[in-house]
């Protein structure tokens, strides 16, 4: 049987590439055909590109309208050049390393499709399609993109695992076009309990909250995944793990540091660093302990059992929804207590967790995900067999 997905997949962004990973794989293992339907977010790879060259020109305008106090803010830029061009070269390994692993670990038809009237009019043959997972159904990502909703497959062949929603509140004209695209998926999941509540305003569908695709592979699988980069880290290591930056995240950092005086600390920042997808599992491997606001870096730690904290950031204090994500499984999984979200309480959290009782209510989250996934597979072959 053939299955196609589609999600988030040729970005540049650790989460995004491992739970795209994570489901092919798992199908795969399932004895499926497997394959990542090459659909790009229009513009993203391009913009990512251009960050550098707008970044330039901003410097230049400040240079040319201060010639008072030129030579000083002459010797700044070019301290800040330095800089720059330190970020470029390691964003060139980077991005060198995501793009071999797409091309290493990817299975497509070999088509690439660059819009929505593309894909539907060379629509790709599956058995069965699935859209998930990620946040592919956020309104403000992709401005809500007709094929990250399958609106080009076969309806009876639609399949939504796990798509999250990232936001607390949907427009009136958000609701109408969401219902009429989720009524058109017969098998329905999403990813967190806020999702479904907001889907069930607006349509009287049963949808089945179910796991992240990177939990469908084993700890001991994301420790061979991590095996194949090439980094050495002698020392024992604090990994922290931000997305974003603020006061919260700043002060988190420090505090992190106070805690494990003696130990190296690693500062994982995404735009500046070297590190491709099979680095990322393999930093949070060996780490002695991870403090993170991302929602892939906490997934992984808790399948590779790595003790870590989440902290709360001001974005998050602002927006709920996002946070959500992972306070739904934090507490699904009786880990609430990893939260934090007060400057000064940091050291509250640095100790071991025991994964014993997580460990099992892990695997029973995960075998009702499978369920779903495997059921809704052989529904949809055995219809296709009753014809």
């Amino acid at each position: 049987m053939k299955v196609g997905i589609i999600t988030f997949h040729k970005v540049y962004s650790f989460g995004a590439v491992c739970q795209c990973y994570a489901l092919q794989q798992y199908l795969k293992k399932q004895g499926y055909q497997a394959e990542i339907i090459d659909y790009s977010i229009n513009g993203y790879l391009e913009n990512r590109k251009k960050q550098g060259i707008g970044f330039w020109i901003k410097k230049a305008e400040k240079i040319l309208n201060n010639p008072i106090g030129r030579i000083s803010i002459i010797k700044n830029e070019r301290k800040k050049r330095r800089e720059q061009l330190k970020y470029e070269t390691e964003l060139k390994t980077r991005n060198k390393k995501f793009q071999e692993f797409w091309n290493k670990e990817y299975s497509t038809n070999g088509t690439e499709y660059k819009t929505y009237s593309q894909i539907r009019k060379e629509c790709p043959e599956y058995d069965a399609y699935i859209c998930g997972s990620d946040q592919i159904w956020n309104p403000q990502f992709c401005d809500m993109d007709d094929t990250y909703y399958l609106q080009f497959a076969p309806e009876e062949r639609r399949i939504a695992y796990a798509p999250s929603i990232g936001v607390s509140n949907l427009t009136h004209e958000q609701e109408c076009i969401i219902k009429q695209r989720i009524d058109a998926i017969p098998y329905l999941s999403v990813r967190e309990k806020m999702g479904k509540n907001l889907l069930q305003k607006i349509s009287d569908r049963d949808i089945k909250v179910v796991i992240d695709p990177t939990f469908l592979l084993s700890g001991q699988e994301w420790k061979e995944f991590g095996t194949k980069s090439d980094l050495s880290i002698d020392d024992e290591y604090i990994l922290t793990y931000f997305i974003g930056d603020d006061e919260y995240i700043r002060h988190y950092i420090k505090e992190v540091q106070e805690v494990f005086k003696g130990y190296k600390i690693i500062n994982l920042v995404f735009d500046y660093c070297n590190y491709g997808p099979y680095d990322f599992v393999n930093l949070i491997m060996n780490a002695k302990f991870v403090f993170t606001n991302s929602f892939h870096g906490m997934a992984l730690c808790i399948n590779l059992n790595k003790s870590f904290a989440v902290g709360k950031t001001e974005k998050d204090f602002r927006h709920q929804s996002g946070f959500s994500r992972m306070e739904s499984l934090l507490t699904e999984l009786g880990l609430q207590d990893r939260i934090v979200s007060q400057i000064g309480t940091v050291k509250n959290v640095c100790y071991d967790i025991d994964f014993s009782e997580v460990n099992i209510k892990r695997k029973n989250l995960q075998k009702e995900s499978e369920r779903f996934l495997l059921g809704a597979l052989k529904d949809i072959e055995k219809k296709e067999d009753d014809r």
